[in-house]
């Protein structure tokens, strides 16, 4: 909370739904944390890698994949944001094929294969 009176506001509710203060702020960090975290997802789609970024890749390949006649696969995600997502096509630049498409091949095959 920014200030004072947003606090109190915060700290009036918590005590009208019988919630502790304590396990009230936990529970809004948590949800803070949660909303805030992201991933770096590595879908397939034949010969070519998308390298891209969403809080949640299973519904963000969803939309991809809606009206395409490729089949798209998830290869690996890992927690990150849109600094890491550059970061990546980057360090992938020579495999570059458009935007955020990648060709499928050394080293950038052997980069997903060794993530957990």
């Amino acid at each position: 909370m920014k200030d004072g009176a947003s606090r109190e506001v915060v700290e009036f509710l918590l005590n009208q739904s019988g919630v502790s203060q304590e396990e009230g702020w936990v529970h809004m960090l948590e949800t803070k944390q949660a909303e805030e975290l992201t991933s770096v997802y590595f879908v397939r789609v034949g010969d070519f890698i998308k390298i891209g970024f969403a809080s949640n890749p299973q519904s963000r390949i969803l939309e991809l994949s809606n009206g395409c006649p490729y089949e798209f696969k998830l290869l690996a995600t890992i927690t990150g944001d849109k600094t890491d997502e550059r970061k990546l096509h980057r360090r992938f630049e020579s495999l570059r094929h458009r935007g955020e498409w990648f060709r499928f091949e050394s080293p950038l095959k052997e980069y997903i294969q060794s993530l957990p």
